[in-house]
């Protein structure tokens, strides 16, 4: 051990015990690899990929620069946005897409809005209004003259006046070799 002398005595003193441990050799046990990760490495053994000197300045700044340019496009974004979604908004159409798109849909909620109540809208649209309504039109009293007259006047434009000089030529039936 060493020699720890107190400044005017001339007897040893014995070290304390945590001088005593930092004094004698450390005990690493040999499979263990407890210097693999030192909590400092010396200058001469740093690999400099990890370090802020291997990449150059610019390579550094790219972050900043997107994060800068980021907040530019979103400030300016917003002030056309704000103006789009009051025009949006304010539509009838638009509206309706934004409250739709705002509220909570349940299944069977979607159902019934899209599938229950076309049911109705197609049985009025297609067989009432179409159908019902369209033969009632046609064959009422009024409806009967006026179809006969819609008919007659489309089949007079179809013939000319004119005899077609085939038929005069190609009697029918034809006539036997």
């Amino acid at each position: 051990m060493n020699d720890i002398r107190a400044p005017g005595c001339l007897h040893r003193r014995r070290p304390s015990r945590a001088v005593r441990r930092a004094l004698e050799p450390q005990r690493v046990d040999p499979l263990s690899n407890s210097r693999a990760n030192p909590p400092s490495v010396p200058p001469k053994n740093e690999i400099l990929a990890e370090s802020e000197f291997a990449a150059p300045t610019i390579t550094e700044l790219i972050p900043i620069l997107f994060s800068t340019l980021g907040a530019f496009v979103a400030y300016h974004v917003n002030l056309v946005a704000d103006r789009f979604q009051r025009a949006f908004q304010t539509s009838t159409s638009g509206n309706r897409l934004y409250c739709s798109l705002n509220k909570r849909w349940f299944p069977d909620q979607v159902f019934n809005d899209f599938i229950v109540r076309s049911f109705p809208r197609f049985g009025y649209e297609v067989s009432f209004e179409a159908s019902d309504k369209g033969a009632i039109e046609i064959l009422g009293p009024y409806g009967i003259s006026y179809t006969f007259r819609q008919l007659a006047k489309q089949m007079s434009q179809l013939q000319s006046g004119f005899v077609v000089r085939g038929v005069r030529y190609n009697p029918w039936p034809p006539a036997p070799y």
